[in-house]
């Protein structure tokens, strides 16, 4: 399994409503042991398994984003395996997010 992002093309409750956005976050184990970490230690608002946000927030996403990778910067070791996962990943989400700043539509989800 794993912690994705995620966005419909209308409310997700309808049942024939089409995913327009799947982008994976990391693996559920990673996500457990080490970004779920990262978030309460950052105090992320958005940014973290179970949540919600808008176009509208995009900015504050990223900015959870941005506190996240510098704390993988500061708590794993440059060049490990955890270190260079976590941080290709946010530099990647942190571009997708970039690209869907300007489509209005349903919200995010992170689950």
């Amino acid at each position: 399994m794993s912690v994705g992002l995620f966005r419909y093309d209308r409310d997700i409750k309808i049942s024939d409503s089409k995913l327009v956005l799947s982008e994976n976050i990391s693996t559920e184990n990673f996500y457990e042991n080490i970004w779920s970490k990262a978030a309460k230690e950052c105090d992320s608002k958005l940014f973290k398994d179970d949540s919600e946000f808008t176009v509208q927030q995009i900015d504050l996403v990223i900015d959870d984003l941005r506190k996240q990778l510098n704390w993988c910067e500061k708590n794993l070791n440059v060049g490990t395996h955890d270190y260079v996962y976590m941080n290709s990943r946010i530099i990647h989400i942190i571009k997708i997010l970039d690209k869907e700043r300007n489509k209005e539509g349903h919200p995010f989800y992170i689950f």
